[in-house]
């Protein structure tokens, strides 16, 4: 198997693993935008079809919800602090029932 370095240069790596308020909030208006359009469907198509559909949609959303909150938890959402605390904590882990502050205690 090979290893990541034999596959990115290093300036690659750097460029993906950099934090960046700008792709934090990106990420999140996208996954809301997920869950509006599965609202909006289901509101203009309420049929049996449309909630299978719509149900598959919102159970991804709810993992994406899970995995920003867990980047956020480590700092890595955004590059701004205060956006990882706060903005992730009732955007991202609220929604599904959980909270920043939790994994922060855990990791510190």
């Amino acid at each position: 198997m090979a290893s990541i370095k034999e596959i990115l240069t290093t300036d690659e790596i750097r460029e993906l693993t950099a934090k960046s308020d700008w792709r934090g909030a990106l990420a999140i208006v996208r996954t809301w935008a997920f869950i509006g359009t599965g609202f909006a469907l289901l509101a203009a198509f309420p049929n049996p079809l449309t909630f299978l559909v719509v149900v598959l949609i919102l159970g991804g959303q709810q993992l994406a919800c899970a995995i920003l909150a867990h980047e956020a938890s480590h700092f890595t959402l955004f590059k701004t602090r205060w956006l990882n605390d706060h903005v992730a904590d009732w955007l991202v882990a609220r929604p599904i029932w959980t909270d920043v502050f939790l994994s922060l205690i855990h990791i510190s």
